[in-house]
């Protein structure tokens, strides 16, 4: 018995292997970086799915990687993530280091830096900025502090009002709007 085996298959399999590996590769150091920082469990309970491709004008987002507030005082110029062509999506950047004082005693907390909603595919200039894009230099304090980039599938179309920056929990606001995810997540780190 003799088994053929089309070219036009072995040639997918390799188109695939050769597109998707780097692509998981990429996934599989978020998700082992994201962990080892800490990011899952202090603010998101479970990992991103796919990696959130962000680039600033002279930069790119690299698994908390080192930037300047001067590299990241602007929105990113480029933002991807493997997206639908009929789902919307919800992006937020939050820092969980950021500190405030209670009693003359230091305690993180996070804080939300940008807020957007109803995002088709990945055309945030397209969705609903609920919080505008403010990234604050972090309190010497700190030390480094993580700033997380992540996204959510929406179930429908939301209409939200104004958000506190100061008293927000990404695992609450995700729940409270019936937020699938996070789909995809990357972050930075800044002193």
């Amino acid at each position: 018995m003799s088994i053929a085996i089309s070219n036009f298959n072995i040639s997918n399999i390799l188109m695939a292997t050769f597109i998707f590996a780097p692509i998981q590769a990429g996934k599989l150091k978020m998700q082992k970086t994201m962990k080892k920082e800490r990011i899952v469990p202090d603010v998101i309970d479970t990992l991103p799915h796919t990696l959130l491709q962000v680039k600033y004008s002279e930069d790119e987002v690299k698994f908390g990687n080192v930037l300047s507030l001067a590299e990241v005082q602007k929105v990113p110029v480029q933002m991807e993530w493997l997206s639908n062509n009929t789902d919307l999506y919800t992006l937020l950047m939050v820092t969980p280091d950021d500190v405030t004082t209670i009693e003359n005693n230091p305690k993180r907390k996070e804080t939300l830096f940008w807020l957007v909603v109803n995002i088709p595919r990945n055309k945030i200039q397209n969705g609903d900025t609920v919080v505008e894009y403010n990234v604050a230099k972090p309190e010497k304090s700190v030390g480094l502090c993580k700033y997380v980039f992540l996204v959510y599938k929406q179930f429908e179309k939301l209409q939200l009002n104004t958000i506190d920056r100061t008293a927000f929990k990404t695992r609450n606001f995700s729940a409270e709007n019936k937020l699938i995810g996070p789909v995809a997540g990357n972050f930075f780190k800044m002193k």
